[in-house]
């Protein structure tokens, strides 16, 4: 009898086995991961609460036994971390999709076991990783399958670019020792075009990154050189959303020109912008906001729809983080796996930044984000390969910028209001009344402003003075920034050592202890903001890696692909990772 004659397919429902059926369960990859327990009852009582867990989670499974009742293996559906299926609820068992359940990780063959032993160890093993787990790892999701694209070199038809916050060539190169946590991006790394090193930009940071990523340019040429605006009072909470902060064309400007219908989804500074599809990157500020209502003015009504179907009504999506990617994931294959899927697609994942900021780089936290994440995009490839596109995508995953452990927090402003160049407004955080002279954050960063020339010159004394008596920053001539191409009009700039950051407030002492525990926005020529880059899919190479790139060549790689023209800008297309016909 074949293997395929002696599958039996069977549903287990609310932790019941159908009559005459195996036993089989799934352990859910969303449990929280405990690290230790009180004592025995806490563990036992650990243990009681997987059990029913895994008996909860199971949706569509498969057995692989022989005819004479021997098990030979156990297919195990791993339910993906951001959704959640458990009780008895028939209608939530069996929403589990059929392909979703065909995505099953096989465990070690264990020639002779018995049915009912086979059953107990599932189950008793699920509920002993409660207790010990994996040395505080979380479970990964099933990995993805990458298939080889026939035919000859071909322009892609479509192109995907997605960023994550965070993200680093340590988690998808297979030497690197965490690179378990993103098992998924390691398998589209090692099938298709990978980088060692993505050198950033000045500021390595949120807004003036993705800018460079679908321009191509400098901050200096694009025009978004912070993550906030800077006003008559101050450094404003208000970022730089909107397209018309953008000085130079977008890979979503040429795209449209060309006809190609174009989706952007959480992508940094697209309010207002001309693109067909989009859910910009809007955060609620507001007491009674919630994130899809602060959308609906700015988003195209089909694509609220779609969020709102994917979950974007949870309070959780309220704040960036697992809930809010898994609906922008949700909408995405929503796109798709659409009879006309958009020609160029632009989304931001940011469940990883919070916990980077929060507890640093190299934390648990952050490395369990970073699983959750992978998982997100194992759940965008399997869309992209059931959609109509799938032969014909190209799939770019890039980093905005890298973190940094901090422990210490630095305040310029307060240098520069004991020099009377300004005047902090008592009780409200970063905002002053009147300014001469001002520092704006970046984070590991600052850039230094000044209505006028004496003004500029006195601050800078004022900062010399301090770095020379804290050891704890640098000042950097405005010489060094135009060649990096930062802000032009910053006079000059301000660089902390490691495990120092700055913050924007007039009222702290100019160090103290940091509240959080990360941070970007440091100058490119810092290792630690090194960003990664892994493409796949058709107009792309197998298996190349590149040592190291500038995140400038992004977009003009992106737009050679697509076969558009973004004009003379600071980056070049990746030549060497494409495999394109011949012009």
């Amino acid at each position: 009898m074949s293997t395929v004659a002696r599958r039996k397919r069977v549903f287990i429902l609310g932790g019941g086995a159908s009559l005459g059926a195996h036993l089989l369960a799934v352990v859910a990859t969303a449990l929280p991961f405990r690290r230790s327990f009180r004592g025995l009852p806490d563990c036992l009582f650990r243990v009681t609460d997987v059990m029913w867990r895994t008996l909860g989670n199971v949706g569509y499974v498969a057995t692989l036994i022989d005819p004479d009742g021997t098990y030979r293996g156990v297919p195990v559906t791993v339910i993906h971390p951001t959704e959640e299926h458990s009780g008895c609820n028939l209608m939530t068992l069996l929403s589990t999709t059929r392909q979703r359940a065909r995505s099953r990780a096989r465990l070690p063959p264990r020639g002779g076991m018995s049915r009912p032993f086979a059953t107990l160890a599932v189950l008793l093993g699920g509920a002993a990783l409660a207790c010990v787990g994996p040395a505080g790892r979380t479970t990964p999701a099933a990995r993805i399958e990458v298939p080889v694209l026939a035919g000859p070199a071909a322009r892609p038809a479509h192109l995907v670019l997605v960023s994550l916050s965070g993200l680093g060539s340590e988690r998808y190169r297979s030497e690197a020792a965490v690179a378990a946590s993103m098992p998924s991006l390691a398998t589209l790394a090692r099938a298709g075009v990978a980088a060692d090193a993505v050198e950033g930009v000045t500021p390595a940071s949120l807004y003036p990154a993705h800018a460079t990523l679908v321009t191509g340019e400098l901050p200096a040429a694009h025009g978004i050189t912070a993550d906030h605006a800077l006003g008559p009072q101050g450094v404003r909470v208000a970022r730089f959303t909107h397209a018309t902060s953008l000085r130079k064309p977008t890979l979503w400007q040429r795209a449209t020109e060309a006809g190609l219908p174009v989706a952007a989804l959480a992508w940094p500074t697209t309010v207002g912008a001309e693109i067909a599809m989009r859910l910009p990157d809007l955060e609620p500020v507001r007491g009674g906001e919630t994130w899809l209502s602060v959308l609906a003015d700015a988003a195209t009504p089909s694509l609220l729809t779609l969020a709102r179907a994917a979950g974007g009504e949870a309070p959780e999506t309220n704040v960036p983080g697992p809930a809010r990617d898994s609906v922008l994931v949700g909408v995405a294959c929503a796109l798709l796996e659409s009879p006309q899927p958009p020609r160029l697609l632009l989304l931001r994942l940011s469940q990883t930044e919070p916990p980077l900021l929060q507890y640093g780089p190299g934390s648990p936290e952050a490395d369990a984000a970073f699983a959750s994440a992978d998982a997100e995009l194992a759940r965008l490839f399997r869309c992209l390969r059931r959609g109509p596109a799938r032969d014909t995508t190209a799939l770019l995953v890039t980093g905005d910028h890298g973190f940094a452990p901090i422990h210490s927090v630095l305040a310029p402003n307060a240098a520069l209001a004991r020099a009377g160049l300004l005047t902090p407004v008592p009780g409200v955080e970063s905002v002053v009344s009147r300014w001469s002279a001002i520092a704006r954050s970046n984070g590991g960063s600052a850039f230094v402003y000044a209505q006028a020339e004496r003004d500029a010159v006195t601050a800078r004394s004022a900062l010399v003075r301090e770095a020379a008596k804290l050891g704890a920053f640098r000042v950097v001539a405005a010489e060094e920034l135009l060649r990096d191409g930062a802000d032009p009009d910053a006079w000059f700039g301000l660089e902390a050592e490691a495990g120092f950051s700055f913050d924007n407030t007039a009222e702290l002492p100019v160090l103290a202890p940091a509240a959080l525990r990360g941070a970007g926005g440091y100058l490119p020529s810092r290792s630690e903001m090194d960003s990664g880059f892994v493409a796949w899919g058709r107009g792309l190479r197998t298996r190349v890696r590149i040592p190291r790139m500038r995140q400038v060549d992004v977009a003009p790689t992106a737009a050679k692909l697509l076969g558009l023209e973004l004009g003379e800008i600071a980056g070049h297309p990746l030549i060497g990772a494409l495999e394109l016909p011949r012009d």
